[in-house]
């Protein structure tokens, strides 16, 4: 279902599904990448960037048992979950934005800042030795794994997490968080217990002068990689890319083999 194509009160239901289906904040992220798309085909007069232009769509038969999924996407979103015994599961799920920031009810608003923002804090609470592990030679051109790379695993490189402090650890969560904490609670903390039994085994490679506006980050774990891009928007604009996934579950891989 096309979000332009819908009369106001299916769009109406339409949000309302959405607002149910994922936390409070991540609804307003997902709203805000909306909107600035909108933003951007005002700016560039291109129809193909527009609020409109968002679909969503249901895999199998909704339901309390069972298996089945929903996606919610466009131009700079793609929000793919499956669900199986009332808990949800996102990967593979991307998130991007231009313009970074922009003027909405006559406020300053940059839903995908606080992403930056988390893999900036992470390299910072390092320490030297830690940095120059944890940063590596290069970078892809965009991301190794976004749209058209299912199933492409990076290879392993960067900080390991059993080097961090508990207080770094922390930080690498609170970055990781910000991308497992898109769905409901229940959800999300199952996913977060999972990782975190997992975390010492998991990776930051960082590329990028923290102070620039240029900067790479990935986390890899056995069963997680989360990417996060800068990319040179319109006119200066701020323009980021990311994405989440898990290599054993991408689609609901493992929910249908059960």
């Amino acid at each position: 279902m096309r979000l332009g194509d819908l009369d106001s009160a299916q769009i109406e239901s339409m949000l309302n599904f959405l607002a149910s289906a994922l936390s409070a904040d991540r609804y307003a992220l997902a709203m805000g990448v909306v909107e600035a798309d909108a933003v951007q085909g005002r700016i560039e007069s291109e129809d193909r960037f527009s609020d409109e232009n968002y679909w969503l769509a249901f895999f199998g038969e909704p339901s309390d048992g069972g298996v089945w999924g929903w996606q919610f996407g466009g131009h700079h979103l793609a929000i793919n979950v499956s669900v199986a015994d009332e808990r949800s599961y996102l990967p593979p799920t991307f998130i991007g934005i231009e313009p970074g920031d922009y003027e909405a009810n006559r406020a300053s608003v940059a839903p995908m800042d606080a992403y930056r923002q988390a893999g900036v804090s992470l390299i910072n609470a390092l320490d030297e030795g830690q940095r120059s592990a944890a940063t590596v030679s290069s970078r892809p051109g965009e991301l190794y794994t976004g749209a058209g790379d299912d199933g492409v695993i990076p290879r392993i490189e960067g900080l390991k997490a059993d080097g961090m402090s508990e207080t770094q650890q922390q930080s690498l969560l609170n970055a990781i968080e910000l991308w497992v904490g898109i769905l409901d609670e229940s959800s999300s903390q199952a996913r977060l217990s999972e990782i975190r039994a997992e975390l010492d085994e998991t990776y930051l490679a960082w590329h990028g002068d923290p102070d620039s506006d240029s900067i790479y980050y990935r986390i890899q774990g056995p069963h997680l990689i989360i990417e996060f891009t800068t990319q040179e928007g319109e006119d200066g604009a701020a323009h980021y890319h990311s994405v989440y996934r898990n290599p054993s579950n991408e689609y609901g891989s493992s929910l249908s083999r059960q």
